[in-house]
């Protein structure tokens, strides 16, 4: 038996055409997945089997299993004993940034925030890559600096 290893941006762009698949990916990794596909045959030739596939699975009727099947409920009143101390986290959160932001807005001083890009799975992904792509469209002066960070003053 042979295993092939996968290279690492091929790894991720299969990981993407999945993320495609179930209408999961943002428009700038969708923009980064077709590039990829545009210069790997063999990714390519992945994500038609896969959406052949996927479209074959989705397309076939439902079947009843021959035996039944019991999931036991889960207990809700786990879950609820940790909301207080999650609030409470919260709050500090708040509060600290809102002490900070006062701080520096009575200070009269002009400071430089450094903004990278979040982790996949923060809120706020999303809505930097819809900004980052609004930057790209709008000419070479908007361009993203070679650092790969954004300053704003």
């Amino acid at each position: 038996m042979s295993s092939s290893v996968v290279p690492e941006e091929c790894g991720r762009a299969r990981e993407s055409i999945s993320a495609r698949l179930d209408r999961e990916l943002s428009e700038l990794d969708s923009a980064h997945l077709d590039a990829h596909l545009r210069r790997c045959p063999a990714c390519s030739a992945h994500a038609r089997d896969v959406s052949g596939l996927t479209v074959t699975l989705r397309e076939a009727p439902l079947e009843r299993p021959g035996l039944e099947v019991w999931v036991p409920q889960r207990r809700r009143a786990i879950a609820l004993h940790r909301l207080p101390l999650r609030a409470a986290a919260a709050a500090a959160v708040v509060a600290a940034l809102s002490f900070v932001a006062g701080h520096y807005a009575g200070s009269g001083v002009t400071r430089t925030i450094t903004v990278t890009r979040p982790v996949a799975s923060s809120p706020n992904a999303d809505l930097l890559d819809r900004q980052v792509l609004a930057m790209v469209r709008q000419g070479p002066s908007k361009r993203i600096p070679p650092s790969g960070r954004l300053t704003f003053a």
